[in-house]
């Protein structure tokens, strides 16, 4: 005897765009307490990073990031203390809602700096960049996340309903998210990590193991 479900209430949780615009303040503050840390105040730690490792990056960044090595390795704490504070504004700013939207537009140049030059593009110009090396770099991420939640018109993102028929009300999050261009970064994000798995490097029986030591 097959069950017949009747018509109810709208049940869950909203999700909206003020929501997770809250949650990347969240993050972004925490990134700021994690710049703040001593080791961070030093012209080793810009030098090094600048010097991106063992990633070879093309002609044109490495020259970039030697302009800009100097100007930070000279006044490091006085470089690092800009940086924090900057990203602890970013992650203020998000959590209120009328200066959300010049958090995000700063936010979006900045996390792609920190990308090209903090994580050396996340690390795809280095041999061996997976996931587990932390590719293609969780500020890039940062970025694509601040364009996708950038304010529309307000509208409900998404209800999570447990019974009931639906209603022109309920607006998929995908949808305000971007619809399909939502999908495509999404997409972009899981084959491109894919793609490096597959490389040679990568599927050395002391790959993975070695990239879990290394971080």
């Amino acid at each position: 005897m097959s069950s017949v479900r009747r018509p109810g209430r709208f049940q869950g949780t909203l999700l909206t765009r003020r929501h997770l615009q809250v949650a990347l303040g969240l993050l972004w503050l925490f990134d700021g307490v994690l710049q703040g840390q001593p080791p961070h105040f030093t012209a080793s730690f810009f030098g090094s990073m600048l010097r991106m490792g063992t990633a070879e990056p093309p002609g044109w960044l490495w020259d970039l990031g030697s302009r800009i090595e100097p100007l930070l390795t000279a006044q490091p704490a006085v470089a690092n203390a800009i940086f924090t504070a900057l990203e602890i504004a970013i992650g203020a700013a998000l959590l209120w809602r009328r200066t959300a939207r010049v958090a995000l537009a700063v936010s979006i140049p900045f996390a792609l700096g920190v990308w090209l030059f903090g994580e050396a593009a996340g690390g795809l110009f280095g041999p061996g960049a997976s996931a587990l090396t932390g590719a293609p770099g969780a500020a890039l991420v940062y970025a694509a996340v601040a364009v996708l939640l950038w304010p529309r018109d307000g509208r409900r993102l998404h209800k999570v309903r447990a019974v009931g028929p639906s209603s022109q009300n309920d607006v998929p999050a995908r949808e305000e998210l971007g619809g399909p261009v939502l999908d495509l970064v999404w997409v972009a994000l899981w084959l491109g990590t894919a793609a490096l798995e597959s490389e040679t490097l990568n599927r050395l029986p002391i790959a993975a193991s070695s990239a879990i030591y290394n971080a």
